[in-house]
């Protein structure tokens, strides 16, 4: 029975290997290596570029020494577009996690350097790159133009677009994408109020609010958190006294409201509340135990 190997790297995965001259791939300084590319061979094109991160010529990769010795052209980086020529699921999927696990990192341009060269995409691959635009500051026309091209968009779709307007501070073409959505879920409705909010402009986003079919701590907390920003503190403790849910989110925005106003006993009069809140809550969850 062949034995199993383990070869860690934190770069990639866990990857185990029989016992059969494997260790010649992994050493760079042995020259003989009669069997690492028929086990290279083994790989599917995308495992393969998955294997050498698609990056085999940065130096500061281990292994870019190694593939450029000992992988043919055809596996490398420089011809990707056979990646996903009879692309499966599984190929798909695979290609999918490394643009979610690039744009994480932050690492925009890997991640439409696979985009770019996969030949079958889904609607979480668009949405994926353009959540990566979304994120970064300035590239508002990238993600328009990334948008308009998506075959099939979804809810998904559509907030990650809002949420890269609300993000350029872009409130008004925001407004008039939000009244353009075919469909309008909570997380939408709370992009549009918090939007507001954060740049003040609380009496838009107090009419979204009274608007707004179903709200959640999020809206309530935007809400409250966008009076207190604008100084309106009577207005911000009305709608806290009439949340039917109020988080540390709620509670630490009018303390600290309270306290920059020089409101002092207000805020100590709120937080020990607050503390008298949190220890009947405790008292409850240890009667619940006995």
């Amino acid at each position: 029975m062949k034995t199993i190997t383990k070869y860690h790297n934190p770069r990639f995965s866990s990857f185990y290997f029989p016992n059969f001259g494997i260790q010649n791939v992994l050493s760079p300084i042995k020259k003989e290596n009669p069997l690492s590319l028929h086990f290279l061979n083994t790989f599917s094109p995308c495992q393969t570029a998955c294997f050498f991160s698609l990056h085999p010529h940065n130096p500061k990769s281990r292994m870019s020494s190694l593939t450029e010795r000992q992988i043919p052209l055809s596996k490398t980086r420089l011809d990707t577009k056979p990646l996903h020529h009879h692309a499966t699921s599984s190929d798909v999927i695979l290609s999918n996690k490394m643009i979610t696990n690039h744009i994480r990192s932050g690492d925009l341009d890997s991640a439409l350097y696979v985009f770019d060269n996969m030949t079958v995409k889904t609607t979480v691959t668009w949405n994926s790159v353009l959540a990566g635009l979304s994120r970064k500051c300035g590239k508002l026309k990238e993600a328009q133009e990334l948008f308009v091209k998506i075959p099939e968009p979804d809810a998904v779709s559509y907030n990650t677009m809002l949420s890269c307007h609300v993000r350029n501070s872009d409130m008004e073409r925001a407004q008039a994408f939000f009244e353009d959505m075919p469909l309008k879920d909570t997380p939408s409705w709370n992009t549009m109020i918090t939007g507001f909010a954060q740049n003040q402009q609380m009496d838009k986003a107090r009419n979204l609010f009274l608007m707004m079919p179903t709200k959640n701590v999020v809206t309530w907390n935007a809400m409250i958190s966008g009076y207190v920003e604008c100084g309106d503190l009577d207005s911000a403790s009305k709608l806290f006294e009439k949340a039917p849910f109020k988080s540390v989110v709620a509670w630490t925005a009018m303390i600290t409201g309270y306290m920059k106003t020089g409101r002092v006993g207000l805020a100590e009069r709120l937080f020990q509340r607050d503390a008298r809140k949190k220890l009947g809550d405790l008292e409850c969850y240890d009667c619940r135990l006995y």
